[in-house]
């Protein structure tokens, strides 16, 4: 049997867009966040409240400061089976 894949490609034009790292931006849509690269390829999706860097580790936060995962400054993501607290008193816990 033969499978047709498909790649589908979610672009950040018109987006506004932050450099956080070399090749790394992070975008903007109304109240909402993502990453997306030099290319304009969505990395995280745009459903963020924030997206909090500490060194080169940015926080995927939403719902008052959750914690769903987190992005490296080289563009590899990490979403947790487990949502986390996060207290920006202590960013590195």
């Amino acid at each position: 049997m033969l499978l047709n894949l498909c790649q589908i490609h979610v672009f950040c034009q018109g987006l506004h867009k932050t450099l956080v790292a070399p090749n790394l931006y992070k975008v903007q849509s109304g109240n909402y966040y993502g990453i997306c690269d030099e290319n304009e390829n969505i990395l995280v999706s745009v459903e963020y409240s924030d997206i909090i860097f500490v060194g080169d580790i940015g926080l995927l936060t939403k719902n008052n400061g959750r914690v769903y995962g987190y992005v490296k400054t080289d563009g590899k993501v990490l979403y947790f089976s487990e949502e986390y607290d996060f207290n920006p008193k202590f960013p590195y816990y």
